[in-house]
């Protein structure tokens, strides 16, 4: 025969215990709901993005068969351009922004460490490297 103190005991360890899974399964569907919003978000911006880059590379092909590479600001604006495009690209590939901007940078970089004469395997390592330590800084930060 169980005592009065013993099923109290037993009632108010039987009822924390239901609490608490009450209170775990609403931490969970609501980090599942968050995570759906997220996803359904980014699905949303995919299609406006996919047709700014299909756009972006247009014109480069278009700038680097159209335009005279001696002209007025056709190097800067061939930069650009190539920054836009990759960007929008990497954005697309990786799902996030900060690793798009990371890649384009450095790509750009690389390109233009090549125009000028000094592009070579050991420059690219040393940048490749170098994007690599700041997006693991930001992705721990």
């Amino acid at each position: 025969m169980i005592t009065s103190a013993a099923n109290t005991i037993i009632r108010t360890i039987v009822g924390s215990m239901a609490k608490h899974s009450i209170t775990s399964r609403v931490n969970i569907t609501s980090s599942v709901n968050t995570h759906r919003r997220v996803q359904i978000l980014k699905r949303k911006n995919f299609f406006p993005t996919f047709i700014i880059t299909v756009l972006l590379w247009g014109l480069l092909a278009s700038f680097i068969y159209f335009v005279d590479p001696r002209g007025f600001a056709a190097i800067p604006i061939f930069f650009i351009l190539v920054f836009m495009a990759l960007l929008f690209t990497i954005s697309l590939i990786f799902v996030d922004r900060r690793r798009g901007f990371l890649g384009a940078i450095a790509i750009t970089f690389f390109l233009i460490l090549t125009l000028l004469g000094v592009g070579n395997i050991l420059n690219f390592i040393l940048i490749l490297a170098i994007t690599i330590c700041v997006e693991l800084y930001f992705a721990y930060k």
